[in-house]
């Protein structure tokens, strides 16, 4: 059953465009400046500079993924002609998967826990990808099928 208004194809770009955009602004919040007084010798600084370093790695890392992640879906919404409810609830999954990004990426660069932080960021990054793959061949299934007309 096709979804009619008002959740529109254009609303559902609106919402995944904002998600994604407040998500890959959120993920700066993982930066950290030092407090006052905290840098007060070199190797405060240097151990500092070392620990921003690998923490805009970090950043630069997901933001990339997300960014890639935004692209397929725009290229899924530039070719879809409608939607049916299936599609509106994995996509509601896929954009609830998202906004876990800025929390699980926090954990990467903790310390003595980054080995386990990395580990819920890949995992944050396989589930995307996994439902992100399911919603589109639920899109390309042929006419005739249950996603009929989707994909166009």
């Amino acid at each position: 059953m096709t979804v009619n208004e008002p959740i529109s194809k254009v609303n559902l770009e609106r919402i995944t465009n904002a998600i994604y955009a407040f998500t890959m602004t959120l993920m700066i919040k993982n930066l950290q400046t030092p407090g006052p007084g905290a840098i007060d010798t070199a190797a405060s600084l240097a151990h500092y500079l070392t620990r921003a370093f690998y923490a805009v790695i970090d950043f630069v890392g997901a933001f990339l993924i997300l960014g890639m992640f935004w692209l397929f879906y725009l290229q899924v919404f530039h070719r879809m002609k409608t939607f049916d409810f299936k599609f509106l609830y994995i996509h509601l999954l896929s954009l609830m998967v998202v906004v876990f990004v800025p929390f699980t990426s926090s954990f990467s660069s903790k310390g003595e826990m980054a080995a386990v932080g990395d580990v819920f960021f890949q995992l944050n990054n396989l589930i995307l990808a996994i439902v992100l793959v399911y919603g589109w061949h639920y899109c390309a299934i042929p006419p005739g099928t249950a996603g009929a007309g989707t994909y166009g």
